[in-house]
């Protein structure tokens, strides 16, 4: 009887360390299963940093062409307003010498002399009378 319930002691304590060794294995399946996953996202998380350090390059080329772009837009942008200017005043100078030139031609007939001997017409003239 006695080795009967030392029997029945050592058969439900395997029973329970099969258990608890089953247990064990599961947890250390979990664990590894884990481990894994860990190092796939540390992967993953250095081919994220190598890629964002090479953006950042990338980023400070884009940044260093930007303000290139932007300084060659405010000289573009100033020759534009210079020819503008230059424009309006030849323009306004053309106007002038177109209003000059009516007025000496309906003071004098085109056909007549100067008394120098030479037309107001004449490139000469004209370049007397600026």
């Amino acid at each position: 009887m006695q080795l009967n319930r030392e029997n029945g002691q050592w058969l439900e304590r395997q029973t329970r360390l099969e258990c608890e060794l089953v247990q064990a294995r599961q947890r250390a399946d979990a664990q590894q299963h884990e481990h894994d996953a860990l190092r796939l996202t540390a992967a993953e998380h250095q081919a994220l940093q190598a890629r964002w350090t090479q953006d950042a390059h990338a980023l400070e080329g884009v940044r260093a062409e930007l303000a290139a772009a932007r300084t060659e837009l405010v000289e573009e942008r100033q020759r534009r307003e210079h020819a503008e200017a230059d424009t309006s005043r030849a323009t306004v100078r053309l106007s002038t010498l177109e209003q000059l030139l009516e007025q000496l031609r309906q003071v004098r007939p085109v056909g007549e002399q100067v008394t120098s001997g030479k037309d107001e017409t004449s490139p000469d003239a004209n370049s007397q009378l600026l």
